[in-house]
C-alpha cells in the first residue's frame, strides 16, 4: 500500500520498511493483538498455526485503557494473558519483510491495519505522531502513502471490535 521510494541504501523500499529499518517501527516495537479473525486469516493465507503465542504484554501501556473499559475483558484472559503475534529476536514481526509487511491489507492483523489510527470502542480518535512522514515524497501525505481513508479505517474497526466481542473459548 505504501509508495515506493529508496531507501538509506538505494534500494526500493516502501515507507514502513524504511521506516522499520532507520528507526525501529510498529513492526519492530509494537505487541500485535491478534483477534480469533485475524488468526483464521493468517492460518489460511500462511499455511500454518505457529504465529502466534498467549503471553502477557511486556509494555504495560497495553493494559492502561482507562478509555477503553472493556478492552482488557475482550482481550486478556484470567492470567493477563492475550493472543500475540510473535516475534523474532530482535522484536521484528514474523512477516516484516525488505519490501515492508509480508501479508497482504486484507490478511493483516486488523489492530496492523487501523495504525497509525487511534480508537477506542466508540470510534475513531486521532491519528499517531509516530510515523517518520520526514521520509515521505514531496507533496505526499501519510495517508495517502498508506493507501488509508476515515472509510477503510470505519470499517476496520467495526470488524476489530466485532470480533473482539466474540466470546473467546481458549
Amino acid at each position: 500500500m505504501c509508495s515506493q521510494q529508496l531507501s538509506v541504501t538505494g534500494e526500493l523500499k516502501c515507507l514502513c520498511a524504511r521506516c522499520s529499518e532507520m528507526q525501529g517501527s510498529c513492526c519492530r516495537k509494537k505487541e500485535i493483538l491478534l483477534t480469533r479473525g485475524d488468526r483464521a486469516r493468517i492460518s489460511a493465507y500462511v499455511g500454518n498455526d505457529d504465529f502466534h503465542e498467549l503471553r502477557v504484554p511486556v509494555d504495560p501501556a497495553y493494559l492502561e485503557q482507562d478509555d477503553d473499559p472493556n478492552w482488557n475483558a475482550w482481550t486478556l484472559n484470567e492470567r493477563g494473558e492475550r493472543r500475540q503475534l510473535r516475534v523474532r529476536e530482535d522484536r521484528s514481526c514474523l512477516f516484516l519483510a525488505e519490501a515492508g509487511c509480508a501479508l497482504p491489507y486484507e490478511i493483516r492483523p486488523i489492530v496492523c491495519r487501523l495504525f497509525p489510527y487511534t480508537y477506542n470502542e466508540g470510534g475513531i480518535l486521532d491519528v499517531e505522531r509516530e510515523c517518520p512522514t520526514e521520509l515521505l515524497a514531496p507533496g505526499e501525505t501519510l495517508m495517502e502513502c498508506l493507501g488509508m481513508d476515515q472509510e477503510k479505517a470505519r470499517r476496520w474497526h467495526e470488524l476489530l471490535y466485532s470480533e473482539l466481542r466474540e466470546p473467546v473459548r481458549e
